[in-house]
């Protein structure tokens, strides 16, 4: 009998978004994600109790993965454009500046935070809306389980680390 092994002990929490930052840990990053995508959905599973997990999984698995995978590049796209918003504006204004602090997580100020919060939750309900509207919406679930699934592999798989400060990426490396 063959164990299979998905992912490397020491680089658990390595989102996909961080391949434009690091990109020669794909080959960690990409099984990382497949692995957390795989667990949301089969969390989100048994929440609702569904009923023969192997072909389900199957069946939106692929689904789940492409979804999450755009997302985070989303993510990482929208935080791009942060930074080039807030080098634009940085010497200029306040917003400038906060936009900087929050988006390298140095944090001067209490409401620096907001701008990493209000990212990790547009992509959270982008992912949400993706898997419901799109993944999930030909499935024989009800309104309220394709709900309660999109929302579990949401929260799951929502880009937290972003709330993290980029010096802590340094254990990644």
């Amino acid at each position: 009998m063959k164990n299979k092994r998905l992912y490397s002990g020491e680089f658990l929490f390595f989102p996909l978004w961080l391949l434009m930052i690091f990109p020669n840990k794909w080959i960690i990053t990409i099984p990382f994600c497949v692995l957390m995508d795989v667990i949301a959905l089969y969390l989100a599973l048994r929440f609702v109790g569904a009923e023969q997990m192997g072909s389900r999984m199957r069946r939106f698995i692929p689904g789940v993965l492409l979804s999450g995978g755009i997302c985070h590049l989303l993510g990482v796209g929208l935080l791009s454009l942060l930074m080039w918003i807030g080098t634009s504006f940085h010497f200029k204004s306040k917003l400038g500046t906060s936009i900087i602090n929050g988006v390298l997580n140095s944090y001067d100020k209490v409401y620096d935070i907001l701008w990493p919060i209000l990212l990790v939750i547009a992509i959270g309900a982008l992912i949400y809306t993706m898997n419901k509207k799109i993944i999930f919406s030909r499935s024989k679930f009800t309104k309220e389980e394709i709900h309660k699934i999109a929302l579990v592999i949401a929260l799951v798989t929502a880009p937290y680390l972003f709330l993290f400060p980029v010096q802590w990426t340094g254990f990644f490396i």
